[in-house]
This record gives C-alpha cells, structure tokens and sequence, in this order.
C-alpha cells in the first residue's frame, strides 16, 4: 500500500499539473476555488463571465477540466460545454448547480451540488479527471 502511495506521488511528480477552467460569476467564490485548486497542485485559470471563459480557453494550449456553475444567464450550460468541447474534446465538464437555482444541466455531464465541502469539491474533481474505462 505504501509503495503505490509513493508511486503515484512520483508520478504526479513527473506529469504536468491538470489544468481547470473555472467559471464563477462571484468574484470572492471564484477566486476562492481557484486557491483551493491552486494548493491542490491544479494549474487553474478563472473567469466570472463565460464568453471571456470561452476566449480564454480558445487561447489556452490544453484544459483538462471546465468547472462551471450553471449559468443564469447568456448561454446554456449545454452551449457552454458544447463550445468548450469544440476547443478541449478530450477535457471533462463539471457544474456546479445552486439548490433552487435555474435549470439543470443535461444529464450527461457531473453535477456538484452547492453547498459543497472543499474535500467534495476535490473529490468532484479528481473523479472528472480519472480516465473512464469502457
């Protein structure tokens, strides 16, 4: 057990840090998740607003996750991942839905429900960033 430990610590090591997107229309909560991630090891870039996200990402050489809380305006969830996905296909897609919040995102992508704890956040992540085998 010890050695698997140590070695996906030496793995971690010698892979480049997972990069997120987070998007987050509150600037304090946005620049908070962007910390915890940032401590995490995360290579993390944030925007509150989803077209300056999507500007960002098509400028950006590789983003392995787009963590979104769902929109309340302008575009869809669905249209947000929709473009994200055009430009980072082989990233993962998780929102952050608010209880009683606007509609919910389409089934097909990881929903992490506000409030959150920071170890589900990281928990929500890590799982969106774990291979899926099929």
């Amino acid at each position: 057990m010890e050695h698997e430990t140590r070695n996906r610590e030496v793995q971690r090591c010698h892979s480049p840090p997972a990069t997120i997107l987070v998007i987050e229309s509150y600037q304090a909560l946005c620049e908070m998740l962007g910390m915890i991630l940032r401590r995490r090891g995360f290579h993390v870039l944030t925007a509150t607003d989803p077209l300056v996200a999507l500007d960002l990402a098509g400028r950006q050489g590789r983003i392995d996750l787009l963590l979104s809380e769902v929109l309340r305006t302008g575009l869809s969830c669905e249209e947000l991942a929709t473009r994200f996905l055009a430009l980072h296909p082989r990233a993962a897609v998780v929102f952050v839905r608010n209880i009683g919040g606007p509609a919910d995102p389409p089934i097909i992508f990881e929903i992490l429900q506000k409030p959150f704890t920071v170890r589900e956040l990281l928990d929500a992540v890590r799982s969106a960033l774990t291979p899926r085998t099929k």
